[in-house]
């Protein structure tokens, strides 16, 4: 009955996440496409927008970020709608079309739409007192899978089709391999949360997946039980941390204010409070050229 209820219990995680079988199917969208119909909102707003990529569950992302949200309200002395999507690219679509007034993305997303007219670089966090990340590829601590060699014609959870420790990078190292990653795995399938990857590898679900270094240390440092049944097989080279962008038709005025508000906040008893949860040192504005930099696998 036990092993009966360990293969149901895979078999839902598979229906869940949404299996692909050997290949999977993504639509490409360009969002650096220029768009000349940018309307600069010169009244004031009453309210501003605000989302965050689904790095945790809908849930875990409330808890962790309301508190900066509500800080961030308080100084600025405007409401803040906070808005949640499911996707990374719904994210994107939001900030292309205007909808949103600024947001926390991935690297990978910021990668896609950087050159964007409609977004600009508000800032980042700073996390281990430094501007970068790393991705992590895990397996079960019970496993035999020692590289990522081991992990051919296995299964394997990706995070999101613009994730860049979740995604991009496993794409990437395996074409420098000069192996094709459509056909490297037996079965992928996308958990759209780097905690639901890690809960696949976790409960055997998925023998591999490649996740965010941040999301690994959190657990790490506060709920350890998550991340007792995984191993890390292979770090990655340094990535830019993931920012937090602004659009550009927003008055001036405003962006200024953000940016402010996030650049002070280390100096501000309550800032540093809400930065200690969430693990951030401070927030600053970067170089562009660590979303540039390519290094050796560590």
């Amino acid at each position: 009955m036990t092993f009966l209820r360990k293969i149901l219990f895979c078999l839902f995680l598979f229906i869940w996440f949404g299996c692909l079988n050997n290949t999977y199917d993504m639509v490409e969208i360009d969002f650096s496409k220029p768009d000349t119909t940018i309307v600069q909102k010169t009244e004031k707003a009453k309210e501003l927008t605000f989302a965050i990529s689904a790095m945790y569950t809908p849930k875990e992302t409330f808890i962790h970020y309301k508190e900066l949200v509500s800080y961030i309200s308080d100084k600025i002395k405007m409401p803040i709608i906070f808005k949640q999507r499911k996707t990374y690219a719904e994210i994107n679509e939001l900030l292309v079309s205007d909808e949103l007034d600024f947001a926390f993305i991935c690297t990978g997303a910021y990668q896609k739409i950087k050159t964007n007219p409609h977004i600009e670089m508000l800032c980042i966090p700073i996390i281990n007192n430094q501007p970068y990340y790393f991705a992590f590829v895990i397996v079960n601590n019970k496993s035999n899978l020692l590289s990522i060699d081991d992990l051919k014609d296995n299964s394997f959870a990706f995070t999101d089709p613009l994730s860049n420790t979740g995604h991009d990078y496993i794409i990437n190292l395996l074409k420098s391999k000069g192996q094709n990653p459509m056909m490297y795995f037996n079965k992928t399938i996308f958990t759209y949360g780097h905690n639901n990857s890690i809960l696949a590898v976790s409960k055997n679900a998925v023998d591999g997946a490649s996740i965010n270094s941040l999301i690994y240390e959190y657990y790490l440092r506060f709920e350890k039980e998550k991340i007792a049944n995984i191993r890390i097989i292979n770090k990655s080279e340094k990535f830019g941390m993931p920012p937090f962008v602004v659009s550009s038709v927003l008055d001036e005025k405003i962006k200024t204010k953000l940016r402010n508000i996030l650049l002070n906040m280390d100096k501000d008893k309550d800032g540093v409070k809400i930065l200690n949860k969430l693990m951030i040192n401070r927030f600053e504005i970067p170089d562009n050229k660590i979303y540039e930099e390519k290094k050796e696998d560590i």
